[in-house]
Formats: C-alpha cells, sequence, structure tokens
C-alpha cells in the first residue's frame, strides 16, 4: 500500500518528537551525572579534610565531633579521618593525655582553646594503653606523620614506674613536628622530654615560650647544648641548640 503524503508528515514528526525527547532525557542524565561526580569529589574532600571538636570533660567518642557533639579523645578525632587525610582537632578547654595518641599517616592540627587563651596538655605518668610509655603521640609504623599544634601549653611531666619511653611525641618512622604560638613547661623534678626518633623527625618552633629550662630536654639522649645539626636522625629544625 503505498504511503501518503500525509502520513510521511506525520512519521517525520513524530522522528522529531521522539529525537527531541531522547535529546532532552540524556542531557538531564548527563547534568544528573555530573551533579553526582560533584558531590562524590565534595565528601571525599570533606572526609580527607575534617574539622572535629574535642571536649575531654564533656565530650564523648559516640558522638559526631561537632562543635555541638564533640569527641571525648583526641584519638577519636584523629581516627574520623581516613589515613592520608588531614585533620583539624580543636580542643574544648585543657586535655590530659591518659593514652599513647597514634597519628597514623596523617596531617594532624591541634588547636588549643583560643577562647580561654589556650589549652593547657599534661602527660600520663604511666599511658593507659602502653604503660611502660607515657602519655603522648606516636607515628610509628607509618610512612610520615606532621603533626602541628597551636595555642597550647606542653607542661612535661614525670615517668611513672617501669617506663622506658618518656617523650612527647615520638616515631620508630618519619614524622615532622611543628609548634606555634604555644609555650613549653619544664617543671622542677620533671623528666620528660620533648621528643624522641629512631629513624628521622623535623621539628619547627615559631612563636613557642619556654618556662624553665628546656636545654637538654629536648631528647632524653642528647645532650645539653649540642647542636641538633649534629643528631643524624634529625632532618629539619630551626632550633640552634638542645
Amino acid at each position: 500500500m503505498a504511503t501518503s503524503t500525509e502520513q510521511i508528515t506525520d512519521l517525520i514528526a513524530g522522528y522529531t518528537e521522539l529525537k527531541q525527547f531522547y535529546e532532552n532525557e540524556t542531557g538531564e542524565i548527563e547534568a544528573a551525572r555530573l551533579a553526582a561526580l560533584s558531590d562524590i569529589s565534595d565528601a571525599i574532600a570533606a572526609r580527607l579534610s575534617l574539622t572535629v571538636y574535642v571536649d575531654q570533660q564533656n565530650g564523648n567518642d559516640s558522638n559526631d565531633g561537632s562543635l555541638a557533639s564533640p569527641f571525648a579523645s583526641m584519638q577519636a578525632g584523629i581516627n574520623d579521618a581516613p589515613e592520608g587525610g588531614e585533620v583539624e582537632v580543636v580542643l574544648i578547654g585543657d586535655y590530659h593525655m591518659y593514652d599513647v595518641v597514634f597519628t597514623g599517616n596523617r596531617i594532624v592540627n591541634i588547636v588549643g582553646d583560643t577562647g580561654q587563651g589556650q589549652s593547657v596538655l599534661t602527660f600520663a605518668a604511666n599511658a593507659s594503653n602502653k604503660p611502660t610509655e607515657m602519655g603522648g603521640f606516636d607515628s610509628s609504623g607509618n610512612p610520615l606523620a606532621v603533626i602541628l599544634l597551636s595555642h597550647v601549653v606542653i607542661t612535661l611531666g614525670t615517668a611513672g614506674a617501669g617506663v622506658s619511653d618518656k617523650h612527647v611525641f615520638g616515631t620508630f618512622s618519619h614524622m615532622l613536628v611543628h609548634l606555634n604560638n604555644s609555650e613549653i613547661v619544664v617543671g622542677a623534678g620533671t623528666d620528660q622530654n620533648v621528643l624522641q626518633s629512631y629513624q628521622a623527625m623535623s621539628i619547627l618552633a615559631k612563636s613557642v615560650v619556654y618556662t624553665g629550662t628546656i636545654a637538654g630536654r629536648w631528647r632524653g639522649d642528647v645532650a645539653s647544648g649540642t647542636d641538633p645539626a649534629t643528631v643524624p636522625d634529625i632532618g629539619v629544625t630551626n632550633i640552634v641548640s638542645w
């Protein structure tokens, strides 16, 4: 049967409508795909760079780490960021380090409570999770950890019975420590040191105040007055004498 001109016109119109519908649907699908990719990218970026809050007195490690619902421990805040990520841990009030805090392979930025000026950090004589060490920070077993502390008062303490490692920062791998706008307090009779490295460590101090005698307390195995450039496992430092 022959196809009339009217039928051909209807077929062309139908094809045009179908083509337009397909193009519209394809455009919407592509827009949705790009939006989904953007959301995923934003979510990944948010997970790789977090800000969490820690209130040792009133927080809870089952909270979400927000200002309204803070964690209780630094470790919970640090663990909230993935390995290879960056986390800013904002302290609410002072903090007593009952444990050895493990940084993992992360950039960890500890910020003191600027509302009260600074947060005072004190350290357990025997860490609850490693009784042969004092409370402190450890990055052992990871390629590189970066720890930045600002607006804190590091109050060196006294080691308990059976403690062999008595330092604030320690590593068997690689660690970079940066202290900024902070204070280190060396009390009479205390024996805790600032750091200990068994492989490689760098330390930078900017706008740091020292109360008490810091000489000889940077590392327990390095004598007072030593040039850190002569210590084999110390990398970059702006401290000219230990």
